[in-house]
C-alpha cells in the first residue's frame, strides 16, 4: 500500500543551496499537488554566549532573558520577511510556481 503524501517539510537555514532546493520541492510539490512547509529554526544562545552577554550589561541595562523576550519576536519577524522574500523570488523565476508559496513556520530549538 502507497502511501498519500499531503505536505513536503521544507527545512532550510537559508544556505547556498536553498533556492536550488526550494525549486526542486516545488516542482515535487506540484507534481504532486501537495503543499510545502518551509521549516527554519531559531537556536537558543550556547550558555557561553549568555555568559558574555550577562557581563557586558552587568544585569543592570538587561539580560539575556530580556533581550529574549524582547529579541526573538523581532528576529522571528524579520526571518519571517526574509523567508517570504526568498520564497517569492525564486519561484517568481518559474512562471508555473508563482502561486506555490508554501507555509512559512518559524520556530525555537
Amino acid at each position: 500500500m502507497l502511501l498519500e503524501i499531503n505536505t513536503i517539510l521544507y527545512p532550510t537555514d537559508l544556505g547556498l543551496q536553498g533556492p536550488t532546493v526550494l525549486r526542486y520541492v516545488a516542482s515535487l510539490a506540484r507534481a504532486q499537488g501537495v503543499k510545502i512547509v518551509l521549516l527554519h529554526v531559531l537556536e537558543p544562545l550556547s550558555r557561553h554566549a549568555r555568559h558574555v552577554i550577562d557581563q557586558f550589561l552587568h544585569g543592570g541595562v538587561g539580560s539575556t532573558e530580556s533581550l529574549r523576550r524582547e529579541g526573538v519576536p523581532r528576529l522571528r519577524d524579520q526571518i519571517h520577511e526574509r523567508l517570504v522574500r526568498f520564497c517569492e523570488e525564486e519561484l517568481a523565476s518559474d512562471p508555473r510556481g508563482k502561486g506555490d508559496m508554501p507555509e512559512i513556520r518559524i520556530v525555537e530549538a
